[in-house]
């Protein structure tokens, strides 16, 4: 299993125990989950890197604006 799969299970298992222990709302979950891509972005190696995140979110973004739930 790839790193990034890895990570993407743990932050969904965070997710969804937080969503029913009631301890974080939907609201508060996205801005920490946006707070976090910051951080992942801003340590990115160089420019052209950040811009590649960028561009990637901006298109998870976009599908999931048209109903496309699925990330891969």
């Amino acid at each position: 299993m790839r790193d990034a799969d890895i990570f993407y299970k743990a932050v969904l298992a965070l997710v969804d125990r937080e969503m029913k222990a009631k301890v974080m709302t939907p609201p508060e979950i996205a801005e920490a989950l946006v707070l976090a891509l910051a951080k992942v972005i801003e340590a990115a190696p160089d420019e052209n890197h950040r811009n590649a995140l960028r561009a990637k979110i901006h298109q998870h973004l976009e599908r999931i604006e048209k109903g496309d739930r699925g990330l891969h």
